[in-house]
Protein backbone atom coordinates (compact mmCIF):
# COMPACT_ATOMS: atom_id res chain seq x y z
CA UNK A 1 0.00 0.00 0.00
CA UNK A 2 1.13 3.14 -0.69
CA UNK A 3 1.99 5.74 1.94
CA UNK A 4 -1.02 8.47 0.20
CA UNK A 5 -4.10 8.14 0.36
CA UNK A 6 -6.81 10.19 -1.57
CA UNK A 7 -10.35 10.33 -0.32
CA UNK A 8 -13.72 11.56 -2.12
CA UNK A 9 -16.30 12.90 0.32
CA UNK A 10 -19.79 14.70 0.39
CA UNK A 11 -21.35 16.42 3.28
CA UNK A 12 -25.00 15.78 4.15
CA UNK A 13 -27.49 16.70 6.90
CA UNK A 14 -26.54 13.97 8.26
CA UNK A 15 -23.03 14.64 8.25
CA UNK A 16 -19.98 13.43 6.67
CA UNK A 17 -20.28 10.75 4.20
CA UNK A 18 -17.29 9.45 2.26
CA UNK A 19 -17.94 7.96 -1.23
CA UNK A 20 -14.60 6.97 -2.61
CA UNK A 21 -11.16 6.49 -0.82
CA UNK A 22 -7.98 4.62 -1.42
CA UNK A 23 -4.93 3.88 0.42
CA UNK A 24 -6.38 5.08 3.78
CA UNK A 25 -8.85 2.42 6.08
CA UNK A 26 -12.19 3.06 6.26
CA UNK A 27 -11.86 4.57 10.07
CA UNK A 28 -9.31 6.87 8.43
CA UNK A 29 -11.57 7.75 5.85
CA UNK A 30 -14.50 8.36 8.54
CA UNK A 31 -12.06 10.33 10.54
CA UNK A 32 -10.98 13.08 8.09
CA UNK A 33 -14.22 13.68 7.10
CA UNK A 34 -15.50 14.43 10.32
CA UNK A 35 -13.23 16.38 11.18
CA UNK A 36 -13.42 18.02 7.54
CA UNK A 37 -16.71 19.83 8.58
CA UNK A 38 -14.95 22.26 10.95
CA UNK A 39 -13.82 23.59 8.05
CA UNK A 40 -17.16 24.04 6.67
CA UNK A 41 -18.42 25.79 10.28
CA UNK A 42 -15.43 28.37 9.40
CA UNK A 43 -16.83 29.49 5.98
CA UNK A 44 -20.37 31.45 4.91
CA UNK A 45 -22.05 30.05 1.95
CA UNK A 46 -20.22 31.54 -0.79
CA UNK A 47 -17.10 30.10 0.16
CA UNK A 48 -18.19 26.77 0.23
CA UNK A 49 -18.86 26.78 -3.49
CA UNK A 50 -15.23 26.05 -3.87
CA UNK A 51 -12.06 26.66 -1.23
CA UNK A 52 -8.81 24.78 -0.45
CA UNK A 53 -7.13 23.73 2.35
CA UNK A 54 -4.29 22.20 4.25
CA UNK A 55 -5.37 20.22 7.30
CA UNK A 56 -3.23 18.14 9.58
CA UNK A 57 -4.90 15.72 11.42
CA UNK A 58 -2.38 14.83 14.76
CA UNK A 59 -4.47 11.96 16.12
CA UNK A 60 -3.52 10.05 12.36
CA UNK A 61 -0.30 11.18 11.74
CA UNK A 62 -1.54 12.64 8.61
CA UNK A 63 -1.99 15.83 6.99
CA UNK A 64 -4.21 16.61 3.72
CA UNK A 65 -4.80 18.72 0.99
CA UNK A 66 -8.57 19.61 0.38
CA UNK A 67 -10.32 20.95 -1.95
CA UNK A 68 -14.29 21.71 -1.49
CA UNK A 69 -16.51 22.13 -4.00
CA UNK A 70 -20.36 21.75 -4.94
CA UNK A 71 -21.95 19.21 -6.83
CA UNK A 72 -25.68 17.92 -7.52
CA UNK A 73 -27.73 16.12 -5.77
CA UNK A 74 -31.28 14.65 -5.88
CA UNK A 75 -32.77 16.19 -2.95
CA UNK A 76 -35.35 19.15 -3.86
CA UNK A 77 -34.77 20.87 -0.80
CA UNK A 78 -31.23 21.57 -1.75
CA UNK A 79 -30.20 20.77 -4.97
CA UNK A 80 -26.51 20.94 -4.22
CA UNK A 81 -24.26 19.63 -1.97
CA UNK A 82 -20.54 20.36 -0.65
CA UNK A 83 -18.19 18.19 -1.02
CA UNK A 84 -14.22 17.87 -1.22
CA UNK A 85 -11.55 15.85 -2.91
CA UNK A 86 -8.22 15.17 -0.11
CA UNK A 87 -5.05 14.19 -1.07
CA UNK A 88 -3.53 12.63 2.22
CA UNK A 89 0.43 12.23 2.97
CA UNK A 90 2.21 10.89 6.86
CA UNK A 91 2.55 13.93 8.47
CA UNK A 92 6.57 14.12 7.96
CA UNK A 93 5.86 14.70 4.33
CA UNK A 94 4.09 17.82 4.73
CA UNK A 95 7.45 19.48 3.10
CA UNK A 96 6.50 17.37 0.09
CA UNK A 97 2.98 18.44 0.22
CA UNK A 98 3.54 22.17 0.23
CA UNK A 99 6.29 21.76 -2.78
CA UNK A 100 3.52 20.06 -4.83
CA UNK A 101 0.21 22.41 -4.25
CA UNK A 102 -0.23 23.63 -7.47
CA UNK A 103 0.42 20.58 -9.58
CA UNK A 104 -1.73 18.39 -6.83
CA UNK A 105 -4.92 21.58 -7.63
CA UNK A 106 -3.93 21.76 -11.17
CA UNK A 107 -4.65 17.95 -11.66
CA UNK A 108 -7.60 17.94 -8.74
CA UNK A 109 -9.23 21.09 -10.89
CA UNK A 110 -9.59 18.75 -13.82
CA UNK A 111 -11.49 15.78 -11.47
CA UNK A 112 -13.34 18.35 -9.65
CA UNK A 113 -15.02 19.28 -13.48
CA UNK A 114 -15.47 15.31 -14.23
CA UNK A 115 -17.33 14.65 -11.31
CA UNK A 116 -19.69 18.20 -11.00
CA UNK A 117 -20.47 17.02 -14.87
CA UNK A 118 -20.95 13.18 -14.46
CA UNK A 119 -22.38 12.23 -11.13
CA UNK A 120 -25.33 13.17 -9.09
CA UNK A 121 -25.25 12.80 -5.19
CA UNK A 122 -27.96 10.58 -4.34
CA UNK A 123 -28.76 9.22 -7.75
CA UNK A 124 -27.21 5.40 -7.93
CA UNK A 125 -23.38 4.58 -7.41
CA UNK A 126 -20.12 6.31 -7.83
CA UNK A 127 -19.10 5.64 -11.69
CA UNK A 128 -15.62 3.91 -12.23
CA UNK A 129 -14.56 6.47 -14.58
CA UNK A 130 -14.71 8.89 -11.99
CA UNK A 131 -13.00 6.50 -9.42
CA UNK A 132 -10.02 5.74 -11.49
CA UNK A 133 -9.36 9.62 -11.86
CA UNK A 134 -9.11 10.07 -8.48
CA UNK A 135 -6.82 7.21 -8.11
CA UNK A 136 -5.00 8.46 -10.43
CA UNK A 137 -4.85 11.50 -8.37
CA UNK A 138 -1.99 10.17 -5.81
CA UNK A 139 0.60 11.53 -7.92
CA UNK A 140 4.42 10.28 -7.67
CA UNK A 141 7.67 12.25 -7.02
CA UNK A 142 8.70 11.43 -10.27
CA UNK A 143 6.06 12.90 -12.09
CA UNK A 144 5.84 15.71 -9.82
CA UNK A 145 9.65 16.40 -10.46
CA UNK A 146 8.86 15.66 -14.35
CA UNK A 147 6.01 18.83 -14.56
CA UNK A 148 8.50 21.43 -12.46
CA UNK A 149 11.25 20.58 -15.31
CA UNK A 150 8.64 21.49 -17.81
CA UNK A 151 7.53 24.87 -15.58
CA UNK A 152 11.03 25.55 -14.93
CA UNK A 153 12.08 25.52 -18.80
CA UNK A 154 9.08 27.94 -19.64
CA UNK A 155 10.23 30.00 -16.80
CA UNK A 156 13.86 30.16 -18.54
CA UNK A 157 12.65 30.71 -21.91
CA UNK A 158 9.34 33.10 -21.26
CA UNK A 159 10.01 37.04 -21.88
CA UNK A 160 11.40 38.53 -18.33
CA UNK A 161 10.71 41.54 -17.54
CA UNK A 162 12.06 44.01 -14.89
CA UNK A 163 10.30 43.13 -11.87
CA UNK A 164 8.99 39.98 -12.92
CA UNK A 165 6.68 38.30 -15.42
CA UNK A 166 3.19 39.28 -14.37
CA UNK A 167 1.30 36.97 -17.60
CA UNK A 168 3.32 33.81 -16.79
CA UNK A 169 1.93 34.41 -13.22
CA UNK A 170 -0.96 34.94 -13.23
CA UNK A 171 -1.51 31.79 -15.74
CA UNK A 172 -0.47 29.51 -12.94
Amino acid sequence: MSDRGVLFNVFEKTGAKPIFFDGITAEEAKYIALRSQMTLSQMNAADAKTAEAILPFSGLKKITFILLFQIHQTNPDAPHCVCFLSYILPQNQQVFLYSKVPFLKLKAESIIKDIQSEYVHGSGSFPNSLIAKIKEWQVTDKETTAQIEIIEKKVTLSERKEGGNIEFFLSL
